[in-house]
């Protein structure tokens, strides 16, 4: 009786384990619960590009809140660059010992200049240089956006285009640059 309650049990840990696999496998937004989770992830050749990744990709983290996630992100976007866990614990205010348990999910690839993806850009945090670096935004533009955000943050494009008198052509331009 004892065996086949300790089979049934070890066949209903092997269905768990293989529908967690499956989740964890094909569902993006699936958010990782423990260690094994991420043990699993990076098995099945999971990893976050902390240089590249979304919101919704740091949410896979065990522990880690939609605002850490949200400020990782927005570091990213301003044009900061991580190379370490030293860099992303000091993004989020954690300690780097917090962070070592998914370091082998986390990878720090590496992009030139030229290379970076400055899609989803919000101008309110940018700096000069990276703003500059947007087609139909010079250095000046990217001052008079600056200057003009200390004022108050912009809510959209239109206010963008609107406070700093910006062509339609230029708004054409970045539009699949901006995000706010």
């Amino acid at each position: 009786m004892t065996f086949r309650w300790v089979q049934q049990l070890k066949r209903t840990l092997d269905a768990d384990a293989r529908a967690r696999t499956r989740e964890i496998q094909q569902n993006p937004y699936c958010r990782l619960q423990t260690a094994e989770d991420v043990a699993l992830a990076v098995d099945l050749g999971l990893f976050i590009d902390a240089n590249r990744a979304a919101v919704d990709d740091w949410l896979r983290l065990p522990y880690l809140s939609i605002h850490q996630a949200r400020q990782l992100v927005a570091l990213r976007q301003a044009g900061v660059m991580f190379y370490s866990l030293d860099d992303l614990s000091a993004g989020i205010g954690v300690s780097s010992h917090a962070l070592q348990p998914f370091a082998a999910l986390i990878q720090f690839q590496y992009y030139a200049a030229d290379d970076c993806d400055i899609a989803g850009l919000d101008p309110n945090y940018a700096p000069v240089a990276v703003l500059a670096q947007l087609p139909g935004v010079g250095e000046g533009t990217a001052r008079a956006i600056v200057a003009e955000r200390q004022t108050r943050p912009f809510s959209n494009l239109a206010d963008l285009q609107r406070r700093l008198a910006l062509p339609r052509a230029t708004v054409n331009q970045l539009l699949p640059y901006l995000r706010f």
